[in-house]
């Protein structure tokens, strides 16, 4: 037979226990009516105060509703100390308003102890007659589907000092269903300034997360876009071949080349700027740094900032994060912006310099010796004085809403940190601010640029299967590969490539293969045809080029990457490079 508790009413008991001795001082028990319910509706008296009443575990007496004491019961034990480990300050608080008990986190909150708040009044803790009524009387009628919202106060702690505070207060009924208790819960609330504070880094992460989630489309964008500069470069460069070195028509079609190559570039380097890859450290070229940023704000700001650049001669490398160093560069660059907002000068300007012992620019931190600086100017209205030391503390910015977060010149600081680097920053009010990003320089070799100049592609030989989702893209390369003399198969999936390589695995040569396909991605495909022939010569190709893609395709076995758009002759070396290895 099951039974149905009826509602709870809290009640004081001064009792002691007939059957435990620990806990008598907690003094607070939850007791019912004498009677309970039957499944079947039926009631059945019970008896509270008789000794007999005591029962254990599977008792076929158990009396209809065991009183609730915390001095007697274990249930109760278990309940306290529950209550009394969490971090949230609970208190059990009568229709006088008057603390029946307090756990350990709101006596700590408030600097007293337990027994002190044991029964202490709400007003005097929350500074008002009537004060605590009116907390508590929304618990006391709450409207069905409808929870009170949490009450901001302040509460008076033991030194006199108050503490804003989150209240939720909730109402004990009475088998009427009326108010005869409340359960009080108190957490610490953060101030006005927290609160704005808080505000703004939940603003910066939803920006956070909206730049990640516009790197991951950027990368797709450009593999559809670097697909399609991939067909305009390829037929372009296949169309020079089958002219006569004295055509008219050599010069537009360079024109044409040398555009799709600019646009291939500039979209390289948005989508490095879009994303941050933690994997890509080592020597950087400061030379080239700089470029890519005068390259990508000559494009987008506004026109009345006129940009200025003083780069010296054959920079040396710098150590660090290539992506993040960029965007400190830009970061700054922004800023330099958006402090000429009538117009004026942006000047960037890079050389190597010395700094000795004892030299004022050199913290203490950093040791002697050559460094880059990169330094970052405008003509704007400056920084004042009294500002100066906060520039660099997270969420300060004197920019309006929504136009700054206060965080980018703390990220730019924190780069140049990993860099083993140092900021310097000067302004004066009214003659704008310069901020120069010292970076150790580093020895090592520049990459060569690769001679892709008509004329240097010998003559095909051999067999090659082209792998690739793109129509237009297997159409170029079919022709110009056949144009240079290799016998041309095709495969527009990665399940049709490897039923073609299980084929005829010994009459190919090459596998010229596209990373990102539906289905069967490029990297899987390529580890079918390994098991086919672990001996397969494979050129992994993608428009989305990523050092975790470079990284898992070397990884995979080492096969070389050629990166889109590429030209034919760019296609013509890889291949000659792959097959006389």
């Amino acid at each position: 037979m099951s039974f149905k508790l009826e509602p709870v009413v809290m009640k004081e008991v001064t009792r002691p226990s007939k059957r435990f001795n620990k806990g008598e001082s907690a003094g607070i028990a939850l007791k019912g009516p004498e009677s309970i319910r039957h499944t079947d509706g039926e009631r059945q008296a019970a008896s509270h105060e008789s000794p007999s009443a005591q029962f254990e575990p599977g008792d076929s007496g158990m009396p209809a509703r065991p009183e609730f004491y915390l001095s007697n019961s274990r249930q109760a034990q278990i309940t306290q100390a529950v209550i009394d480990q969490t971090v949230l300050g609970v208190a059990f608080v009568g229709l006088d308003s008057r603390i029946q008990f307090a756990n350990r986190a709101l006596a700590g909150l408030l600097r007293y102890k337990q027994e002190e708040l044991k029964g202490m009044g709400l007003e005097s803790l929350i500074g008002g007659p009537g004060s605590a009524q009116a907390l508590l009387q929304g618990a006391a009628t709450p409207q069905a589907g409808q929870p009170e919202p949490s009450a901001v106060t302040y509460l008076t702690r033991k030194s006199g000092d108050a503490v804003r505070c989150l209240i939720d207060s909730r109402a004990i009924l009475d088998e009427n269903g009326k108010a005869e208790h409340f359960l009080a819960f108190v957490n610490p609330a953060p101030s006005d300034k927290q609160a704005e504070e808080l505000g703004q880094i939940e603003s910066e992460l939803y920006r956070s997360q909206g730049l990640q989630t516009l790197g991951t489309l950027a990368g797709g964008v450009a593999h559809d876009f670097n697909n399609a500069l991939e067909v305009i470069l390829g037929f372009t460069s296949l169309a020079q071949l089958r002219l006569s070195p004295a055509d008219p028509l050599h010069e537009p079609l360079k024109i044409i080349e040398e555009s799709a190559k600019g646009a291939a570039a500039l979209a390289r380097r948005l989508l490095d700027v879009s994303r941050d890859n933690p994997d890509d450290e080592g020597p950087v070229d400061a030379g080239e740094l700089i470029g890519t940023a005068l390259s990508i704000i000559s494009r987008t700001f506004d026109r009345k900032i006129r940009i200025e650049h003083r780069i010296g001669p054959r920079l040396p490398l710098i150590n660090g994060n290539h992506g993040r160093l960029q965007q400190a560069i830009l970061n700054l660059s922004i800023n330099a912006r958006d402090a000429m907002e009538q117009g004026g000068t942006l000047s960037i300007e890079a050389d190597l310099q010395t700094l000795k012992p004892g030299d004022a620019r050199l913290p203490d931190s950093s040791p002697p010796g050559q460094y880059v600086c990169i330094a970052i100017g405008d003509t704007g209205e400056g920084i004042p004085p009294e500002i100066m030391k906060e520039i660099f503390v997270p969420l300060f910015t004197t920019k309006g809403p929504g136009r700054g977060h206060g965080l980018g010149l703390t990220m730019v600081q924190k780069i140049v940190n990993e860099a083993k680097g140092f900021i310097s920053v000067s302004s004066n009010p009214g003659q704008g601010s310069k901020f120069s990003l010292y970076l150790p320089a580093v020895s090592g070799e520049r990459q060569k640029a690769t001679d892709s100049r008509l004329g240097q592609m010998p003559a095909g030989r051999g067999r090659v299967l082209v792998v690739d989702d793109e129509p237009r893209v297997l159409q170029f390369l079919e022709k110009g590969l056949t144009r240079l003399g290799y016998e041309v198969l095709t495969a527009e999936s990665g399940p049709r490539a490897c039923e073609i390589y299980s084929r005829k695995s010994t009459d190919i040569n090459c596998v010229l293969l596209d990373l990102i396909m539906p289905g069967l991605s490029g990297l899987e495909t390529y580890a079918r045809l390994k098991d086919i022939n672990p001996g397969v010569r494979v050129i992994l190709s993608s428009g989305y080029s990523s050092e975790r893609i470079r990284r898992e395709a070397s990884e995979a076995g080492g096969p070389r990457f050629l990166e889109k758009p590429y030209t034919l002759e760019e296609l013509s070396q890889a291949l000659q490079k792959v097959q006389n290895n």
